[in-house]
């Protein structure tokens, strides 16, 4: 938190977050329909009438919830591509740690992003999504346009960046929610990130017997 906020605005960034958690809490486990304003109050240890200062209703409590994941998500690739755009495996490995970390320190939260990309509750919970389009066309865009220096400078297959955007997130984001879900360790949990991202990029197969081309 930043240390140059007054007293006051720490305490409100503080009961603000206390709810978000709270709701995540509940909406990861109930379901968005089945979780009350009440629950969600007596988890945060708040009155209703102090959640109602901070968010008008229980839509745009889960809005903050998923906004806020994907815009440290998004954080997390501009970090790394700050660092290391030029460098395709780095960059890949500074994000796909970062992301681990970030996702399982907030684990209810992270189970309800899941839950909203695969539109699992689009029609449950009536929210104005063109933020979280939004967000999500940055970090396409970011990843495209790293995928796309690294096949034009010959280090990887010619492929298409938006094909390759779509493989890593569709590789990276299922074994991060098999971890989270059900997790198995094969070695330490600070291992898991650069294990699966290692098979992302060189595959299954030994060095002696490569898949065939």
């Amino acid at each position: 938190m930043d240390e140059h906020l007054s007293r006051k605005e720490k305490e409100r960034i503080f009961r603000r977050n206390e709810i978000l958690t709270a709701s995540a809490f509940h909406f990861s486990r109930k379901g968005f329909a089945k979780t009350t304003i009440d629950e969600i109050s007596e988890s945060a240890e708040f009155g209703k009438g102090t959640i109602y200062n901070y968010f008008s209703n229980k839509e745009e409590i889960y809005k903050s919830i998923v906004e806020e994941m994907l815009e440290g998500n998004l954080a997390l690739l501009e970090d790394a591509a700050g660092k290391s755009a030029d460098d395709l495996e780095q960059f890949l490995s500074n994000y796909t740690t970062a992301l681990f970390k970030f996702c399982f320190s907030r684990q209810d939260s992270f189970k309800l992003l899941i839950k909203e990309l695969a539109r699992m509750d689009s029609e449950t919970v009536q929210i104005d999504r063109s933020r979280l389009r939004e967000i999500m066309e940055k970090m396409f865009t970011l990843l495209n346009t790293v995928f796309a220096k690294a096949v034009d400078e010959g280090k990887i297959q010619d492929f298409k960046p938006e094909e390759l955007t779509m493989y890593f997130n569709h590789f990276i984001y299922p074994a991060l929610s098999a971890q989270i879900h059900c997790p198995v360790q094969y070695g330490a949990q600070e291992e898991q990130p650069l294990r699966v991202l290692r098979i992302f990029l060189r595959g299954i197969y030994s060095n002696s017997n490569g898949a065939h081309s």
